[in-house]
């Protein structure tokens, strides 16, 4: 029951992120900017997260490989963003395939 349970409060954030998201869409349809808040974060620990709340609904689909970057970001656009690819890919992709992330710093 506890893992029923979590799987449901889980999807219950994630239609809320979606709501979010088609809000988002609107306020720049609108011409309105993003009211985003930015912290310290590491990048890798936030996609992580992500995978792993992604996993209890969709089991172990997904690989996560890279470096552990910190930056000054909106962790929550990170998370929102990171689920929309991973849908997609789910979505669109092989019904059994693999899900590879790769977090990289960018030089230069």
């Amino acid at each position: 029951h506890v893992i029923l349970a979590s799987r449901i409060a889980d999807n219950i954030s994630r239609m809320d992120r979606m709501i979010e998201d088609v809000l988002d869409a609107s306020r720049l349809k609108a011409g309105e900017s993003l009211n985003l808040q930015f912290s310290p974060c590491n990048v890798f620990r936030v996609v992580e997260d992500t995978l792993d709340e992604l996993s209890t609904t969709y089991g172990g689909r997904f690989r996560l490989t890279g470096d552990a970057v910190d930056g000054y970001c909106s962790g929550d656009a990170i998370k929102r963003a990171m689920e929309n690819l991973c849908l997609n890919a789910i979505k669109y992709g092989s019904p059994e395939g693999l899900i590879s992330v790769k977090i990289e710093e960018a030089h230069g």
